[in-house]
């Protein structure tokens, strides 16, 4: 029996909930691969998403495309990469 995991989780969280978030995370085989792919980290996450300027600016746009066909965690994930090799550029 193959357990289907709710994805839907990254809308509920916030930096306020950043360990939560993290957990879950954690515990989705998916969310793991794609971070992996995307090479983040999870001081990425708190980073590029989880503080600000980044949280309002990425969930507003999470909120935007959440219609889209792709999976919410890895939408999430990828805001995040754009977040990260934004500000790269931006130091660099």
């Amino acid at each position: 029996m193959r357990f289907e995991f709710d994805r839907d989780y990254i809308f509920i969280y916030g930096p306020e909930w950043a360990d939560e978030l993290e957990d879950c995370l954690r515990r989705d085989a998916l969310a793991m691969r794609v971070m992996n792919r995307l090479n983040l980290t999870f001081a990425d996450i708190r980073r590029y998403y989880l503080a600000k300027p980044y949280f309002q600016r990425v969930r507003a746009w999470l909120l935007d495309q959440a219609d889209r066909t792709i999976d919410p965690v890895e939408l999430l994930l990828t805001a995040v990469c754009q977040e990260k090799a934004t500000s790269s550029r931006r130091a660099g």
